[in-house]
């Protein structure tokens, strides 16, 4: 009876690695580089049994700086097995095969074969679809991996859930969460591109309007506030000091120059006043339009489905400067 062929085990195959990567090294064993890769190996190896979250991080690492090392391959490939990441681990598991038929490596040809006739049917495919043609420069990334626009058929990915953006320049950023289950295939449908809304434009300009003007009105009524305060302390021909009344609120003075220089200065702080009132009405308008204004393709889908029923019940505030010749404010108008 012809003995059953086993199945290398991971403790023989991280031995082995340990082999290939010796290989692989070849006469540049002596390179920092190399002998870090073997150490941070050596180090995996070890802590294996006990951490295999660390221990899969040496790997990688070790890879990293050696991609040629066949057995440390292998066992990052074994390492994605085990976190669920199916599509990677066929990935590496399909490198590895290569490598081994290259490098005349049978034992570890024949783990790879085992590994990728048990996990290809369980990965998961996604077909990306653009419902309008996509322009040159749309760029699709897929858990921040650019994805080319020749390769969005059938699509491995690994189980759980993926992030797709969709981008172009001038346009409204599409972005979808889904969920992918393992051995599934799912066909992700991306609608035209719309064109971003200009009330985000307009309340950028209305925010920078809106700080350059709070700024000049709190100069101007700095620069006021001292002139009227060196006008009300000279004194007069009569050596009184120019000082505004307690009931009415003018200013009593004999001297006319100082008197007109005062109510200059008076004026001038009301101007500061209506600037500075304006400045911080824009800014409040410029960032109610610039925060609200769809940033993605979903919030833009979100905001169209709010018109009708449900946008009559969303609260709206608009906020308008009053001015008038003795000063300004807000005004607040809203539904709450």
């Amino acid at each position: 009876m012809m003995a059953r062929p086993t199945r290398p085990r991971w403790k023989g195959l991280a031995l082995a690695g340990a082999l290939g990567l010796a290989l692989a090294a070849g006469p540049a064993a002596a390179d920092d580089s190399l002998s870090k890769a073997d150490a941070l190996f050596a180090e995996g190896v070890k802590l294996r049994d006990s951490n295999l979250e660390l221990a899969c991080a040496k790997f990688d690492q070790s890879l990293q700086l050696n991609p040629q090392a066949i057995g440390v391959l292998l066992n990052v490939a074994m390492c994605d097995e085990k976190h669920g990441r199916v599509a990677s681990a066929v990935k590496r598991y399909r490198e590895t095969r290569e490598r081994a038929l290259e490098q005349s490596f049978p034992e570890y040809l024949k783990a790879a074969d085992a590994k990728l006739a048990a996990l290809t049917p369980r990965v998961p495919y996604l077909t990306i679809r653009f419902e309008r043609p996509p322009g040159p420069q749309t760029k699709v990334v897929i858990d921040d991996q650019a994805v080319p626009l020749s390769g969005l058929r059938e699509l491995p990915l690994d189980p759980g859930e993926r992030t797709v953006v969709v981008s172009a320049p001038g346009r409204i950023t599409f972005t979808r969460k889904i969920s992918l289950a393992p051995s599934e295939r799912r066909e992700l449908a991306v609608p035209a591109l719309a064109k971003p809304s200009p009330r985000r434009t307009i309340g950028k300009i209305a925010l920078a309007a809106g700080g350059a003007a709070a700024a000049t009105g709190v100069v101007l009524g700095y620069v006021a506030h001292k002139r009227y305060d060196d006008y009300t302390n000279r004194r007069d021909d009569t050596g009184a000091i120019c000082r505004p009344s307690e009931e009415d609120g003018r200013l009593l003075c004999r001297d006319g120059d100082v008197l007109a220089g005062a109510r200059s200065a008076r004026q001038l702080g009301n101007v500061g006043t209506i600037v500075g009132v304006a400045g911080v009405a824009a800014i409040l308008a410029g960032g109610y339009l610039w925060y609200f204004a769809p940033r993605t393709y979903a919030d833009r889908e979100s905001s169209k489905g709010a018109v009708g029923g449900e946008a009559r019940g969303r609260r709206a505030v608009s906020v308008v400067p009053q001015l008038s010749p003795g000063g300004g404010g807000l005004a607040v108008f809203g539904r709450f």
